[in-house]
């Protein structure tokens, strides 16, 4: 009730002011009958209102005999401010098929939140205003290419990573002006000019042959906007964090907010991965907030966390699942990985870390919409059905002994 009023005020303050609304993204209002509330992690409330628009643009290939309201599905999402008002933002979600029609179902389930397993289009965010800020094509509920304004596209600091390159292609879409009913369907479609500025970008290992814009692969849900001044609700590809353009990042305060704020004790592959580019630099706190996760959700599960044994392989999948969730899987391969350049560390150890950290991103990658909770069930499953590793015949202080071998994780269950 709080975001419809202060939503309320804040449209009619705007209305025949240079920063009004585009009737482009859409003519109408929100319908709060049909909201949902999300928790972000710093405790704050993320709104998403369903948006009964009346007119608004749609891309030529649903400019058919069967387009109809549900056709496209428009959101409104108010992300809070310290000051009580809201940032808010649009989402317009477009499915490939001009078969397809939004159900109440589809918003319940998806939306901003998530993307449902079985939708291919695209999803589209815009300022209030109506200014395009990007978007995702999706494929199966899986995000393949990020779309892009060109002139956002040079701004881009993470265009080559070491995995791949990010291959923009030019998109050119004619616009069709539609006014819609409820129960009542819609007019006949009028053009309304061709987008022929933005781009899609996929990452691929190698540029494909002209006209190919096929592969990519990508997951993870959409995530609000850092900061007031970055203004960029996405998510990401795999390997490619979408960063604010505006945000300077210090790797070496990074690395000092994670050691002396987290607690956490880097050893020197680590700060190398954070320091060589500014893309692990972003991800750094994210992917050690990731561990202290997992370590509580060891605490929950086993009551303490062990070494080498099952909560110590349990903790390790889970922590590499979760960073492939929010990160990507590259990333989380790479700070995986790196966790484990340890000097002096038996081979037993590293070889039983690095294939449970192995076996979390898959599980990770195979369950993309599993919320924390899920996944951590899944990886508790994986280990009572012995895919993961443990080390058998420890010193009683949980040290490798000469008798210690590699086993399987199917003695967890005794």
């Amino acid at each position: 009730m709080a975001a419809k009023s202060w939503y309320d005020a804040f449209e009619n303050q705007s209305q025949g002011q240079e920063n009004a609304r585009k009737v482009k993204n859409g003519k109408g209002k929100p319908d709060w009958s049909k909201s949902k509330v999300y928790h972000q992690s710093d405790g704050k409330k993320v709104i998403e209102v369903q948006f009964d628009y009346e007119e608004i643009a749609i891309p030529e290939h649903l400019k058919t005999a069967k387009l109809e309201k549900a056709s496209v599905l428009q959101t409104l999402i108010l992300f809070p401010k310290p000051d009580g008002s809201y940032l808010p933002y649009f989402l317009n979600i477009y499915p490939d098929s001009p078969d397809k029609k939004f159900k109440m179902k589809d918003f319940i389930d998806g939306g901003y939140q998530k993307i449902p397993s079985d939708f291919s289009g695209v999803y589209r965010f815009y300022r209030w205003n109506g200014n395009f800020i990007s978007g995702w094509r999706i494929k199966d509920g899986v995000k393949t290419h990020r779309i892009k304004e060109k002139e956002n596209i040079g701004k881009n600091k993470n265009s080559r990573i070491s995995s791949g390159t990010l291959v923009c292609y030019q998109l050119v879409t004619t616009w069709y002006k539609s006014t819609c009913w409820e129960g009542f369907g819609c007019t006949t479609p009028v053009e309304d000019g061709t987008d022929i500025t933005g781009y899609e970008c996929e990452l691929v290992i190698a540029p494909p042959s002209p006209g190919d814009t096929g592969g990519g692969g990508g997951g993870g849900d959409p995530t609000p906007p850092p900061t007031e001044e970055c203004e960029v609700p996405e998510g990401n590809l795999v390997g490619v964090t979408v960063d604010c353009d505006e945000e300077e990042i210090n790797p070496e305060e990074i690395i000092s907010y994670i050691e002396n704020q987290l607690g956490i004790r880097l050893n020197q592959c680590e700060r190398n991965l954070i320091l060589s580019d500014i893309t692990y630099a972003s991800q750094a706190i994210s992917v050690y907030l990731n561990s202290k996760t997992a370590e509580e959700m060891v605490f929950q599960i086993f009551g303490g966390n062990g070494w080498n044994d099952c909560s110590d392989a349990f903790r390790h999948a889970y922590w590499n699942a979760l960073m492939t969730k929010s990160n990507g899987v590259l990333s989380a391969t790479l700070f995986g990985t790196a966790h484990e350049c340890v000097s002096g560390q038996p081979n037993l150890e590293n070889n039983m870390d690095l294939h449970n950290n192995s076996i979390g991103r898959d599980v990770a990658m195979n369950n993309i919409n599993m919320n924390n909770t899920e996944l951590a069930n899944q990886i508790m499953a994986s280990l009572l059905n012995g895919d993961l590793k443990i080390i058998s015949n420890l010193h009683e202080s949980g040290r490798v002994t000469l008798n210690s071998t590699l086993i399987s994780s199917s003695s967890c269950q005794n």
